[in-house]
């Protein structure tokens, strides 16, 4: 094979290793996501965002979204949505 190439694919196969990696990293939970991997808080900020369910009893019952500002307003609009129409 030709240097190129052989260059190419070495820097290919660690560009791979680095992003798989960076997907493990990430994936690990931590204190401030309560131990819940990346994947599965944004799923659930996801779900947060399209239906939204205030609490039965205030007092109680509360969830605490983890969403990102995005996820935020898209829920904001969502409510607002739904009052108005």
């Amino acid at each position: 094979m030709p240097e190129e190439k052989k260059e190419k694919i070495e820097f290919e196969k660690n560009l791979i290793e680095q992003i798989n990696e960076d997907f493990q990293l990430r994936e690990q939970g931590t204190l401030v996501s309560n131990g819940i991997p990346y994947s599965q808080a944004y799923e659930y900020n996801q779900q947060k965002a399209i239906n939204y369910a205030p609490p039965r009893n205030m007092t109680d019952d509360r969830q605490v979204s983890m969403g990102l500002v995005h996820e935020k307003i898209v829920s904001f609009i969502a409510i607002f949505l739904k009052i108005c129409f």
